[in-house]
C-alpha cells in the first residue's frame, strides 16, 4: 500500500493532504481570561492573534484577549508565520471554560 492519507489530518494541525495550512479542528481554550469571557457568545469570532514575545496564538475578541490556543501550536505558528490567517468560531461557553473551532480564513 502507498502513503497520502487523502484528506485526513495528521493531528499536528495539518490539514488536507497538499496544504498543511489548511486547518480546521476543535478545541478549548487555554489560560482564559474571566473578564474577557463575559462578552463572549455562542458563534462569535475571534481573531487569532500570533504573540512573538511569548511565543503565543491568542483568541482575540477586538482588543481583548480572551484565550489561547494550545492545540496543533507548531503548525500554526509556521502558518502565520506564511502569512496565513485564522479565527476560532466560539462553539461553547461552560462556566469559564470557551470551546472553539479554528479555521483558516
Amino acid at each position: 500500500m502507498s502513503g497520502g492519507g487523502g484528506g485526513t489530518s495528521t493531528g499536528w494541525g495539518e490539514g488536507p493532504a497538499g496544504d498543511p495550512c489548511n486547518m480546521n479542528f476543535p478545541t478549548q481554550l487555554g489560560n482564559p481570561s474571566p473578564a474577557a469571557i463575559a462578552a463572549v457568545h455562542e458563534g462569535l469570532e475571534l481573531r487569532i492573534e500570533l504573540n512573538e514575545a511569548g511565543p503565543s496564538i491568542n483568541a482575540m475578541n477586538g482588543d481583548q484577549r480572551v484565550g489561547s490556543i494550545v492545540d496543533r501550536v507548531p503548525a500554526l505558528l509556521r502558518c502565520i508565520r506564511e502569512g496565513n490567517e485564522y479565527l476560532a468560531v466560539v462553539d461553547r461557553v461552560v462556566g469559564g471554560q470557551v470551546e472553539v473551532t479554528v479555521r483558516n480564513i
